[in-house]
């Protein structure tokens, strides 16, 4: 999806309907603000600079046995780094309710930009017998359409 500011709520609703499917609805208040801060970081990342229409960024949603992880490329290859914020500042928290949320997060380099991920872990709602679905890219143009490569071990 384009890097813009509507491509948040966006992809919430999208993970919300996704969550629904999998029947994780339990989750998906932490699940929607912990990708609206990746999707917030990812559009912020890339569109300075840019033109109206910004670059794409790429949102992914993979379930294991055992955890949630979210995915959100953009092709700025800066690093994330958690701000020192004081009680007054408007913007900053985003990485630090990340690591707060998420059972553990990370970034890695990929094709010219970077993913900024987290993992939540599952409350026990899939037994160890279900298919696990495969992951989802969050695209509302057509729904969850293409995959992008993700290198082992990730």
């Amino acid at each position: 999806m384009a890097a813009r500011p509507a491509a948040v709520p966006e992809s919430r609703a999208i993970v919300r309907e996704l969550l629904r499917e999998w029947r994780l609805d339990a989750m998906a208040d932490e699940v929607t603000l912990l990708l609206s801060e990746l999707m917030t970081n990812a559009v912020q990342a890339c569109t300075a600079g840019a033109g109206p229409a910004g670059p794409e960024i790429v949102a992914t949603i993979r379930l294991t046995g055992t955890v949630l992880r979210l995915e959100v490329w953009d092709a700025s290859p800066a690093p994330p780094v958690v701000q020192e914020t004081d009680l007054t500042s408007e913007s900053g928290r985003g990485l630090l309710m990340i690591e707060c949320m998420s059972t553990r997060w990370g970034h890695r380099r990929q094709d010219a930009g970077k993913v900024v991920w987290c993992e939540v872990a599952l409350p026990g709602y899939i037994a160890p017998s279900h298919p696990h679905p495969p992951a989802q890219v969050l695209d509302p143009r057509p729904r969850f359409h293409g995959r992008r490569p993700v290198p082992p071990g990730t």
